[in-house]
């Protein structure tokens, strides 16, 4: 993104509230694909993030391993939303894990 234009902000809305598939692998494909590297913050959720990368996110270790790859789909930086059940579960601070291309590590907490 250049400096003049507006930020690029990617929900990938994938996942119903009720955990349904809201997209198909050739719509997931397209997006990735397409979309990503235009994205200055790609933002989904936990369960969306598993689903981009075929596979469960079972700790915060796996949540920002799976930022980083997310990253290396093309968007210039990355907010896996709803860590916080993980981090609950264990009797942690709830945070999010927020991972930029410049190797910038940002965590909020919220």
């Amino acid at each position: 993104n250049n400096n003049n234009g507006p930020l690029v902000v990617v929900d990938p809305v994938m996942i119903s509230t009720s955990g349904h598939k809201l997209v198909d692998d050739t719509a997931k494909s397209a997006m990735i694909e397409r979309v990503f590297p235009y994205a200055d913050i790609v933002t989904p959720n936990k369960f969306e993030a598993e689903e981009l990368l075929g596979r469960k996110l079972t700790s915060p270790e796996d949540v920002e391993a799976g930022a980083r790859e997310i990253l290396a789909m093309g968007p210039r930086s990355v907010l896996i939303k709803g860590g916080h059940s993980l981090l609950e579960e264990q009797g942690k601070v709830p945070h999010d894990e927020a991972i930029s291309s410049k190797g910038e590590d940002n965590v909020s907490v919220g």
